[in-house]
C-alpha cells in the first residue's frame, strides 16, 4: 500500500528462510529521498532504540540536515537484535534506495553500536565516520588548538576554502573567509556577488526544494482487505529479564488513581492541618506546659518513694560492682572493715 500511494518507495519486509515468520523491515518514502539529494547537506545520523513491547526488537532510524541544520528524517528500520549482518542489509537498502553519487562525499555519525563501523565500511567506503575521543588523545588535541591562537590561516575565496576547515564543512564562510571577504568587496566594490561565498545547500532556495516533494496519504485499512498480501506471522515472543510488572504503562488519555493522602491531627485542639509547633490555639501552651510539670512531679514522686522504700527495707549497706582484681580486693578490705 505503501508504494501504491507513494510509487518509487522503498517498503521492503524481510521474512526467516522457509518460513512466513517476520525477522526486519525498511521504510522509506521518495519524498524524503529527493528532499536528501536536492537540498540537504552531505551528512546522515543513525541511531537505535530497543522496543519494549511482547516481541523485543530494536527500531533504527537514519536522518539528515536540511539547509536550517534542523533534522530531516529519511528511513527508519525495525530488526530484531544488533549484529553485523542487520546493520549491513540497513546501510544495502539504504545506499540502494537513496542511489546516492559515489564520488559524491558524505559523512556518517553513530554511537559506534555493535557491528556498525565495520558495516559502514563495507556498504559505504567512501564515506567519513565522525568518532568521539576521549582520555588523553582528547587532551592532546585540546592543547593542540590552545596553542595555535597566533597562527595565522590562508583562504582562496575562488575555491571557497580555508586552511582551517570550517568553510569547507559547514559551507558558511568562517571568521577568516569573512575578512577576505570584506577586504575584497572594498577593493572591488562587488557587493552582489556575496551569497556566492556561501554554499547552495545552506540557502533558503535548498530548504524550499528540501520540503517540496509530498508524501500522499495512505487510505484506511478497510481499503486494505481487495489487496493480495502475504500472511505474516508474528516473531516469537521474548521473555524479558527480571521480574515481570504488573501495572502497564497508562497512556496520557487514561485516568490516574488518586494519590492516597493523610491528614495531620494535633492531639491537644484536635484540629486538622497543624501540629504543636503550628498550632494557632490559645490555650496549646498552658496546657503543654501544665501537662509538663504534672508529669515531672509524678516523677520525681515516684523516685523519692521508691528510694524511701529501699532504705527501709534493706539495713546493708550499698555494693558496689568492680571489674578489675584490684578493685575487688578493695571491696573486699572495705566490707571486712564495716563487719
Amino acid at each position: 500500500m505503501v508504494q501504491q500511494c507513494n510509487p518509487g518507495s522503498a517498503a521492503y519486509i524481510h521474512l526467516l528462510d522457509k518460513t512466513s515468520t517476520f525477522q526486519r523491515m525498511f521504510v522509506s518514502f521518495e519524498a524524503q529521498m529527493k528532499g536528501f539529494l536536492e537540498g540537504c547537506m552531505p551528512f546522515i545520523g543513525i541511531d537505535e532504540c530497543h522496543l519494549k513491547g511482547p516481541y523485543g526488537g530494536v527500531l533504527l532510524s537514519a536522518i539528515a540536515l536540511n539547509a536550517n541544520s534542523s533534522l530531516y528524517p529519511l528511513a527508519y528500520c525495525i530488526y530484531e537484535g544488533e549484529t553485523f549482518l542487520n546493520w549491513s542489509w540497513f546501510l544495502e537498502q539504504l545506499r540502494v534506495f537513496l542511489r546516492y553519487p559515489a564520488k559524491k562525499p558524505i559523512c556518517f555519525m553513530s554511537d559506534r553500536h555493535k557491528g556498525v563501523i565495520s558495516a559502514l565500511k563495507m556498504q559505504w567506503p567512501r564515506a567519513s565516520i565522525m568518532v568521539s575521543y576521549g582520555g588523553q588523545k582528547l587532551k592532546n588535541l585540546l592543547w593542540k588548538a590552545a596553542k595555535t591562537i597566533d597562527r595565522a590561516y590562508t583562504t582562496n575565496l575562488s575555491e571557497k576554502t580555508c586552511e582551517r576547515g570550517q568553510w569547507q564543512v559547514s559551507g558558511v564562510p568562517c571568521s577568516h573567509a569573512l575578512a577576505g571577504i570584506r577586504y575584497h568587496f572594498g577593493v572591488h566594490g562587488d557587493e552582489d556577488n556575496f551569497a556566492g561565498f556561501i554554499d547552495p545547500m545552506s540557502s533558503k532556495s535548498a530548504y524550499l526544494r528540501t520540503y517540496s516533494p509530498m508524501i500522499h496519504p495512505i487510505p484506511d485499512l478497510c481499503v486494505w482487505a481487495n489487496l493480495e498480501t502475504i500472511h505474516v506471522d508474528a516473531p516469537p515472543l521474548k521473555r524479558l529479564p527480571g521480574r515481570p510488572r504488573l501495572v502497564r504503562n497508562r497512556e496520557s488519555a487514561d485516568k490516574q488513581k488518586a494519590a492516597k493522602t493523610r491528614t495531620v491531627m494535633y492531639g491537644n485542639c484536635r484540629q486538622p492541618g497543624h501540629n504543636s509547633r503550628s498550632c494557632k490555639s490559645k490555650n496549646t501552651s498552658s496546657t503543654t506546659k501544665k501537662k509538663k510539670v504534672q508529669n515531672t512531679t509524678e516523677t520525681d514522686v515516684s523516685v523519692s518513694s521508691s528510694q524511701s522504700q529501699g532504705a527501709a527495707t534493706s539495713s546493708q549497706p550499698p555494693t558496689k560492682v568492680y571489674k578489675d582484681e584490684e578493685c575487688m580486693n578493695k571491696a573486699v578490705e572495705s566490707l571486712n572493715g564495716f563487719n
